[in-house]
């Protein structure tokens, strides 16, 4: 063996050497680097499963917190806008839409919409995903929508919202559209027309009625004739085919025939001076006695005391056939003046 091959052999046996001593020595630094460090919170499993848990349960009940949020805007909206048609002493050019502006934006052609904001209400689900789960979780609500029909009966308004749903929790990113529906029940809510001086056969004359019956008078078909006197007294609203819906009143839309459609009765005491033979059902009043729904009968008792609010009213006979009156009560066949 030459001394260039010996001196080679050498060189490398060190070279294997350096390098071996080399990996030892990096890996010892890794160790001793990694070792002194905590792991993440991230790394936590369960904190990271319980994260998810949350946050998939919110996103479950995403739809619920836009009802409960629709629901209360929407009474928002029906409270501001009424007391506005009243206090202004005019209808809105178009209820449907300045309904939908109210809850949307919280406001209106007329003005502001107390607590009727509905994207400020969700507000609150998305500051506490942020701050308690630091989960980016926003919902925007659209659109939305209000209408009556057979399917909700005279009694409820379909209330519908389009919104966008969208989460980041950092691992990953999701996004949807989505849409809810709700009947809203119509009780309480006052109707404009008794008190929107546009009528001048009952301006000033007739107190608010508020919506106050929650079916109709076919549930009284065994009652005395007192169960419409108090109706009448009490100014409560029943159902009735052919009459405008609660959407169309707050509309100002008085001649639309609904199989939906309520009404309410208004004593001849509360008109006074107007002639005897005008229909009392208010919606037909309103529109100047269109008889087209006789023919017509006068309920009469000889002895009003009892039942002096409906005593000489004017009504569709069809409206006698789901009440007890005793024949000797009413004088059948009116036709219109």
């Amino acid at each position: 063996m030459d001394l260039k091959s010996l001196f080679a052999r050498k060189l490398y046996r060190r070279g294997a050497i350096f390098t071996v001593l080399s990996v030892l020595i990096s890996s010892i630094v890794l160790i001793v680097f990694f070792s002194s460090m905590e792991p993440p919170a991230d790394a936590d499993v369960d904190k990271v499963r319980l994260r998810v848990s949350l946050t998939n349960h919110h996103v479950f009940q995403a739809d619920n917190y836009v009802v409960n949020a629709l629901v209360s805007s929407s009474r928002a909206a029906f409270v501001n806008l009424t007391d506005h048609m009243i206090s202004t002493d005019s209808f809105l050019g178009d209820f449907n839409a300045e309904f939908r502006s109210c809850v949307l934006s919280g406001e209106f052609n007329g003005g502001s919409c107390e607590d009727a904001d509905i994207n400020s209400r969700l507000q609150g689900i998305e500051s506490f995903m942020l701050d308690e789960l630091d989960v980016e979780f926003n919902i925007t609500v659209n659109n939305v929508s209000i209408s009556q029909s057979d399917s909700t009966g005279p009694w409820h308004i379909r209330l519908e919202a389009e919104f966008s749903l969208g989460v980041d929790d950092r691992y990953a990113e999701w996004n949807s559209e989505r849409s809810v529906r709700y009947n809203f029940p119509i009780y309480g809510l006052r109707d404009p027309n008794y008190e929107v001086d546009v009528y001048p056969v009952v301006a000033g004359d007739i107190s608010p009625n508020n919506i106050s019956v929650n079916e109709s008078l076919t549930r009284f078909v065994q009652g005395p004739p007192a169960t419409l006197n108090r109706l009448t007294e009490q100014r409560h609203y029943f159902a009735f085919n052919g009459a405008p819906s609660f959407l169309d009143r707050l509309n100002n839309n008085m001649g639309a025939e609904r199989s939906y459609g309520i009404t309410s009765l208004v004593s001849p005491d509360d008109i006074g001076s107007v002639s005897d033979d005008l229909s009392h059902l208010d919606f037909i009043l309103w529109r100047g006695n269109d008889c087209h729904l006789g023919p017509y009968a006068r309920i009469y008792f000889d002895d009003p005391h009892e039942n002096e609010k409906i005593h000489e009213a004017v009504v569709p006979e069809s409206l006698l056939d789901v009440v007890n009156i005793t024949s000797d009560a009413i004088q059948e066949g009116f036709s219109c003046p």
